[in-house]
């Protein structure tokens, strides 16, 4: 009598998930890197917005916009993208905006992972990897360092529960939006 074939071992989620964003973080890192037209303007006053936060107490506004609608005392609509970038503002100036640019990348592949796995999508590492390698808008979009990389994931996970009739994490969703 021969033995039965043991059954593969399924790789745990965890691990594919992490490892998906770890090649986010290297194929992010080499595009920032190489590319000098990731790094814009906005980059630098996210970064200063993000440091202000500690320097200037957190519901200080906006003071470094001094000729926008916004004025000496606007409100900073982005808040929660600026308190998400604090544990990498505080590096030298070129460092900490490629590094959080690089932060908010893989940021926003992993959550796109996260809502795939939660949409029960087969194999959602393949395709946010295939999403890397075919889609050029998208690796522009997420390299830079604006809100949208926290934007989508957020949008996508609201879409879920939404359709899923979760009313109340829809709602706690829309306030962290909101921020």
């Amino acid at each position: 009598m021969s033995e039965p074939l043991a059954s593969p071992t399924k790789t745990p989620h965890w691990l594919t998930d992490g490892l998906t964003v770890l090649v986010a973080v290297a194929w992010h890192a080499a595009l920032i890197l190489l590319c000098e037209r990731y790094v814009g303007i906005d980059a630098f006053f996210h970064v200063a917005e993000s440091r202000s936060l500690i320097t200037e107490g957190l519901f200080a506004g906006v003071t470094s916009l001094p000729f926008t609608v916004l004025g000496e005392h606007g409100t900073d609509h982005h808040f929660l993208f600026h308190i998400l970038g604090l544990p990498l503002a505080f590096l030298p100036d070129f460092i900490a905006v490629r590094s959080t640019a690089v932060f908010f990348a893989a940021l926003a592949t992993g959550g796109l992972v996260a809502w795939m796995r939660h949409m029960r999508v087969p194999r959602p590492w393949l395709w946010a990897l295939l999403l890397l390698a075919a889609s050029e808008v998208y690796n522009f979009r997420m390299s830079l360092l604006r809100s949208q990389t926290v934007d989508v994931p957020l949008l996508l996970f609201g879409v879920a529960f939404v359709v899923a009739g979760r009313p109340r994490a829809a709602a706690i969703l829309a306030f962290a939006f909101s921020w």
